[in-house]
């Protein structure tokens, strides 16, 4: 339906078939998301370690929590 609005004017159809380099893109990157959550995941762990593992309450209160975020990236 959405194919059909967008292309008015067009007289044939889609193709019935999904092109082969199609297939196997899609096939390479099946698990680029699972990898970029499993990153973010490691990314607040650090950063949580990092906040916490502080020796006194004065080494946490110089944090700049920003900084450090954008810097653990």
């Amino acid at each position: 339906q959405a194919w059909k609005e967008s292309n008015a004017l067009a007289t044939s159809s889609p193709e019935e078939r999904i092109p082969d380099d199609l297939i196997q893109k899609l096939i390479k990157t099946k698990n680029l998301n699972g990898a970029l959550f499993n990153l973010r995941q490691l990314h607040f762990g650090i950063f949580d370690m990092t906040i916490h593992e502080a020796h006194d309450h004065a080494t946490v209160e110089s944090f700049k929590i920003s900084e450090l975020y954008n810097n653990l990236r």
